[in-house]
């Protein structure tokens, strides 16, 4: 099964540096990416991006 992460922040999902949703081949790695970018953005300015701090939803693609 595939995941995308959804924010309703944005009202999308999560997209990649040319526009594309970010797709994970699991929810562990959805939890992981989430992870790795709230450390980035802490540690970067100590305040989360709007983008990451709103409410996410992992959502399985339909096949």
């Amino acid at each position: 099964m595939k995941y995308v992460i959804f924010s309703y922040a944005t009202l999308d999902n999560l997209k990649d540096k040319n526009g594309q949703d970010l797709i994970f081949e699991s929810k562990a790695a959805c939890f992981r990416y989430l992870q790795k970018k709230f450390n980035f953005e802490e540690s970067k300015s100590n305040k989360f991006n709007t983008k990451y701090e709103s409410p996410l939803k992992i959502n399985k693609l339909e096949e």
